[in-house]
């Protein structure tokens, strides 16, 4: 019965370690691993997406400003052309003294040439309404030179400059004039002018794609309007005139403020850069869709999260193999104990290496080979204890025997005396018998009282033999506990000797400023303080070798503190399962206490019935004596028999309770010697 309550409590505690394997140290260290690196990799990511996002802005905001330049150094490299082709003319007007009008304006007809901006060619009139047109245009009689725009601008210009733009009646284009001052003969003022027709720029800025998606557009500052867009509706209208986002960018330009801007149009936020164009009153206004730029980023965040991705995958496997590696041995460890706790005391730990895990192998094979030597001397012991109680039982059964041998004996003996008709030879022949039958059964009892002696003696070695077993384990629990503690203050040095690591980083830190400062002294002092700069420079190697040192050890010594975590992890286990086994080993202890305690009672009971033996020898011998002096007195003897028959039930009755216990004895020594057999050598 006790077998099987240990064979329950065995799978019990079976059923308890296969729950533990799924919450196992691979789990909890991968568990508690495996969101770290998750973390650390997702803010990597959330870092890098936000510097390249902030970067690529940065490289698509340069990228509009550089756009935009461009586009501004086009149209003013156009005008710069144009104005240089005007003032050529303006020097051969002011140096070439035409010899009449005809010849001036036989000049005049090649400036159509000179520009495709201007079609037309040059155009002079002067104070006097002399008007000659390189177009061969005539104006109207009404037509008064000194009140048109063009003359009055190029009063205040001594070189070709453009004036206000406006709107051709003819063709309906945005124009401008570019006129400048003659040289003065006289009284004479004339200006030479000529129409600047802006469709090319015009069709440029608006069909021009900003960064293959955006857009540009002109703005005329003299009239507030806009002159170029993609959108005609916009053409020939203010700013303040086409919403809150053109608003936005009039305040913008208002502001004379380079830098890129974003604005919402809508629900769109767009990037907005605007630059004036040199010697023109236009400014020059670039915009791109934010969400454009973005979808750079949006790709690269996915590139990102995919790598990051494979990244954590190659981690989770190199995690999983590592710390299968490390926990192996102490699978090993685990499946020995666990066979140990089953009664299988068979197995070897193979010793290998020097770290802790050695340590705890070499110490579970001494408990075993320990454990190995108490348990065969205890089989030894229940199976020597189980043949003895054998033949203690035969010796029983045969002192029963005798003793209802005896009654019978003592009863027909009652018998004769009653009825006096025996003979007194027949008397004294059955009380020889008697004093001869008392005489043996009292040699038995001796017997039988040596052998329950012998057993006493066993039983008490054996419950001491489990005591210094109990020791034993109490001795090994101590030593793995002051492993523990011996493994706890390892860690704790570690920890000593990572700040003493830290230190020397500041020294080495220290050393190398010094070496710097030396060096720079050693500058100042020039040619006599070259020797000391060499110094100098090798105390800077050595500080910096020392800090590359520090560096190691510090790294090595935190590889140090997650195995000795782990250590102190294993060695916690261990010493739960030494506590288990102590546990077990008491309790065998008390098994054994129990037997020898009932040994002990079938030995007093024994006294006993030798004690009633030596009593049935005396009344045999007296029975003998009586016999030979029967003729004293008849009533005597009937007596005397009578007592004898008392006697001899009463030892039938012990000898009844002897063969009873003798019976328990067996039974206990063979349930002794079946528990054993659940341990496995």
């Amino acid at each position: 019965m006790i077998h099987m309550s240990i064979q329950k409590n065995n799978q019990d505690v079976l059923t308890q370690e296969i729950i533990k394997k799924k919450f196992g140290i691979k789990t909890k260290l991968i568990g508690t691993i495996l969101p770290i690196v998750t973390i650390i990799i997702i803010t990597i990511l959330l870092v890098i997406s936000n510097t390249s996002k902030k970067v690529i802005l940065e490289a698509d905001t340069n990228l509009l400003v550089s756009e935009t330049e461009r586009y501004e150094k086009q149209i003013e490299s156009d005008i710069n052309e144009l104005l240089a082709s005007l003032k050529s003319v303006q020097n051969t007007l002011n140096n070439v003294s035409f010899s009449s009008e005809k010849e001036a304006l036989e000049y005049l007809k090649t400036t159509p040439a000179l520009h495709p901006f201007a079609p037309n060619g040059v155009y002079v009139g002067d104070n006097n309404g002399h008007y000659i047109d390189g177009s061969g245009w005539v104006p109207d009689s009404d037509y008064v030179v000194t009140e048109r725009d063009w003359y009055k601008e190029g009063l205040t210009h001594e070189e070709p400059t453009l004036g206000k733009t406006y709107i051709d009646s003819d063709t309906g284009e945005y124009v401008i004039s570019a006129s400048a001052l003659l040289k003065n003969n006289g009284s004479k003022k004339a200006v030479m002018s000529a129409d600047i027709f802006l469709k090319d720029i015009t069709d440029a800025i608006s069909s021009a794609q900003i960064m293959g998606k955006g857009y540009a557009f002109l703005v005329d500052t003299s009239l507030n309007q806009i002159i170029a867009h993609k959108d005609t509706d916009k053409l020939a209208t203010a700013l303040n005139d086409n919403g809150t986002f053109y608003q936005e960018i009039e305040t913008y330009i208002s502001s004379n403020n380079s830098n890129v801007i974003t604005l919402r149009d809508g629900k769109s936020d767009i990037m907005v850069n605007s630059v004036k164009v040199e010697h023109t009153p236009w400014i020059l206004v670039t915009c791109i869709d934010k969400s454009i730029l973005l979808e750079n980023i949006s790709n690269l965040t996915k590139t990102y999260i995919i790598v990051c991705i494979i990244i954590l995958l190659v981690v989770i496997i190199l995690i999983e193999r590592i710390i299968q590696m490390i926990i192996n041995p102490i699978h090993i460890i685990t499946g020995v104990i666990q066979n140990t706790t089953n009664g299988d005391f068979s197995s070897q730990l193979q010793v290998k290496g020097h770290d802790e895990v050695s340590v705890i192998s070499s110490h579970m094979n001494h408990f075993i080979q320990v454990m190995q030597r108490l348990i065969k001397e205890i089989i030894e012991s229940s199976s020597s204890m189980l043949k003895q109680a054998q033949n203690s039982d035969t010796l029983s059964e045969e002192l029963l025997n005798l003793s209802e041998t005896q009654f019978n004996s003592m009863e027909h003996l009652h018998t004769t005396v009653n009825e006096l008709t025996g003979s007194i030879n027949d008397i004294a022949e059955s009380a020889t018998s008697l004093a001869t039958v008392a005489s043996s059964t009292k040699e038995h009892g001796n017997i039988a009282n040596n052998k329950i002696q012998t057993t006493v003696e066993i039983a008490s070695k054996g419950y001491e033999d489990m005591n210094k077993a109990q020791q034993s384990m109490e001795h090994i629990q101590n030593s793995i506990t002051s492993l523990n503690e011996t493994v706890n203050e390892v860690g704790n040095s570690t920890k000593e000797i990572n700040k003493i690591v830290d230190l020397i980083g500041d020294i080495a830190s220290q050393t190398n400023l010094l070496s710097l400062n030396a060096a720079i002294e050693a500058a100042r002092a020039g040619e006599s303080g070259r020797g000391f700069a060499v110094v100098a420079e090798e105390i800077g190697q050595l500080a910096q070798t020392s800090a590359e040192a520090v560096g190691n050890i510090s790294a090595l010594i935190h590889t140090i503190n997650q195995k000795m975590e782990q250590t102190i992890q294993q060695t916690a286990l261990s010493v739960d399962e030494i506590t288990s086994s102590s546990i077990k080993i008491e309790d065998a202890c008390t098994t054994f206490h129990e037997i020898y305690e009932n040994i002990n009672q079938t030995e007093a009971l024994m006294s006993d019935i030798f004690k009633e033996i030596a009593r049935v020898d005396d009344v045999a011998t007296n029975m003998a004596a009586v016999t030979e002096e029967q003729s004293a007195s008849a009533e005597v003897i009937v007596n005397t028999s009578e007592d004898l028959t008392e006697q001899s039930k009463l030892l039938t009755k012990h000898s009844e309770q002897v063969a009873t216990d003798s019976k328990q004895l067996a039974d206990t020594a063979h349930q002794l010697e079946k528990h054993m057999q659940y341990f496995k050598l």
